[in-house]
């Protein structure tokens, strides 16, 4: 069960304070590959001001395909784990 709090849908299984916590996770990612955000961006990911917003300003929770695409720009990837501990390949099909 959700609830609405400041604006925002709360879920008991998965809280955080001021910024979700997939944006760590993508600033490792980032940080981890040497690259600029420019590079980043030119490569698919993310606008330039976009990541700056996510990491340093105030968007508190990114568009997931917004992320996914960043992820994957700084050579990168995003799995989801099954609760029997299967580590799933979030699969992305692009249009020829």
């Amino acid at each position: 069960m959700s609830s609405k709090k400041k604006g925002f849908l709360s879920y008991p299984t998965y809280n955080f304070v001021t910024k979700d916590p997939v944006l760590d996770a993508a600033r490792t990612v980032i940080e981890d590959s040497g690259m600029s955000y420019t590079e980043i961006h030119e490569k698919g990911g993310a606008t330039v001001g976009t990541q700056r917003r996510w990491f340093e300003g105030d968007c508190v929770t990114p568009q997931f395909r917004t992320l996914m695409a960043t992820v994957r720009a700084a050579g990168g990837d995003i799995t989801l784990t099954s609760p029997k501990g299967q580590q799933i390949k979030v699969v992305v099909s692009r249009k020829k």
